[in-house]
């Protein structure tokens, strides 16, 4: 049951559980209600593929662990989105309207500013997406950062609750686009799709 041409890694259900952050017999329970792809060893332990977990996880809008980062981020022609929030709602709902969508979207949700570095050097995002109610990472701060640790600009885009009062010439900052709740994903997704691909012709 080999996938020839293609590094493979493979999971058991105590592993998964482990990632998930379940017990055993949950994901043992995804697998027999076939809610998670698996194969079986000729011992009958469940074996399950790495894409297919990645697969699993994203569709139900959970966090991707940082294990199995490294078996995503080689897929070719992907938009990759980092999302800066610390409620992880808004990531998980961009995710959902992508894959209606059927947007090429990789989408990754950062909590707190640790995973924020971590995330920005392990998959080099072409877009970041950040809660301007995010107070440790404004977009001022994040230029800086990204500047000290000499990584690829993205495109950044803040989300920002309506303030009629705000003059979004004197609070763009590094922001390439300031966009009001609710958003409006149809302008959300145009934009990143033609913008990043301006940003990254214009650097080669």
């Amino acid at each position: 049951m080999g996938k020839k041409g293609k590094k493979l890694k493979i999971f058991s259900a105590l592993e998964v559980a482990n990632l998930c952050g379940v017990v055993n017999q949950t994901a043992i329970n995804w697998i027999k209600n076939g809610y998670l792809k698996a194969f079986t060893t000729p011992g009958g332990q469940y074996r399950v593929y790495a894409e297919n977990l990645i697969e699993f996880i994203e569709n139900r809008g959970m966090n991707l662990p940082e294990e199995l980062i490294p078996y995503k981020t080689g897929k070719s022609g992907f938009l990759r989105i980092l999302v800066i929030d610390s409620d992880a709602a808004f990531g998980s709902l961009l995710k959902e309207k992508a894959s209606l969508e059927k947007k090429d979207f990789d989408i990754y949700i950062s909590e707190d500013n640790f995973t924020i570095g971590y995330f920005i050097g392990k998959i080099s995002p072409d877009v970041i997406i950040i809660k301007r109610s995010y107070n440790e990472m404004t977009p001022e701060k994040l230029k800086i950062f990204l500047e000290n640790e000499k990584a690829s600009i993205p495109v950044v885009i803040s989300l920002a609750d309506p303030d009629p009062e705000r003059e979004e010439s004197e609070n763009r900052g590094f922001s390439d686009m300031i966009m009001n709740h609710p958003v409006d994903f149809t302008i959300l997704f145009d934009y990143m799709e033609k913008t990043t691909g301006k940003k990254q012709i214009a650097s080669k």
